[in-house]
């Protein structure tokens, strides 16, 4: 199976696999934190034209091609938040104080719309690519995103033999699902068109990145 990966030189001159192309540009991502270099990260890429502009009530457009190479060293910005704090329920009953809460956004913005892929390393792929796996992120359709630490998918992929964990942004609050009486019926639930567009993103480009666009399961 040719899996599209592009080597390139990394700082010591040797063979670095984290340079790839996607159907929109050449991406290079990084080793993960704490996996020994068994996992590669691609943070931030874009995965539609962003929806600014003319195109804040439109549905996603997809991206188009560019020839740079795009650096995927960091998450993209969060699509804007309600504000709000979100306790995570520890399942101990309606008196439990739960550990965990949603952090707040580092970074908000209309342009948001950005994937992140954790796959395994070559030498851990097989030749008939790997399951992949599609976070979509919780929070009402008010707040949330990828960026939160413990949506990460690198822990999955280093445990795990042949998965790819891919996660993603979609338009949140009025941005996302404005329901308003001027727009067509097609356009009100903007996030999850968004969504839908980030499933097509996956399917058209995971077999570069080593997964199977026959095997992907979406859970969140």
């Amino acid at each position: 199976m040719e899996l599209g990966l592009v080597t390139a030189q990394d700082s010591t001159g040797n063979t670095s696999e984290l340079l790839l192309n996607t159907a929109t540009s050449p991406v290079l991502g990084h080793y993960a934190a704490d996996t020994s270099n068994t996992v590669r990260e691609y943070l931030g890429i874009p995965y539609a034209t962003p929806p600014v502009g003319p195109l804040r009530w439109r549905a996603p457009v997809r991206a188009r091609r560019w020839a740079r190479t795009f650096n995927a060293s960091t998450f993209g910005a969060t699509c804007y938040n309600t504000g709000l704090s979100l306790p995570i329920d520890s399942g101990a009953g309606a008196n439990s104080t739960s550990p965990i809460q949603l952090p707040n956004p580092p970074v908000e913005s209309e342009d948001c719309l950005s994937i992140n892929v954790w796959a395994p390393g070559n030498s851990r792929l097989r030749s008939n690519g790997a399951a992949v796996l599609l976070w979509i992120h919780g929070g009402g359709f008010v707040l949330g995103g990828s960026f939160t630490p413990f949506y990460s998918g690198a822990n999955i992929v280093r445990d795990q033999t042949n998965v790819i964990v891919v996660s993603f942004n979609y338009r949140l609050n009025a941005f996302g699902f404005p329901n308003a009486p001027g727009l067509p019926p097609t356009q009100r639930n903007l996030g999850l068109l968004n969504v839908r567009a980030a499933v097509e993103w996956t399917h058209r480009n995971i077999a570069r990145f080593g997964g199977s666009p026959s095997r992907i399961t979406l859970f969140g």
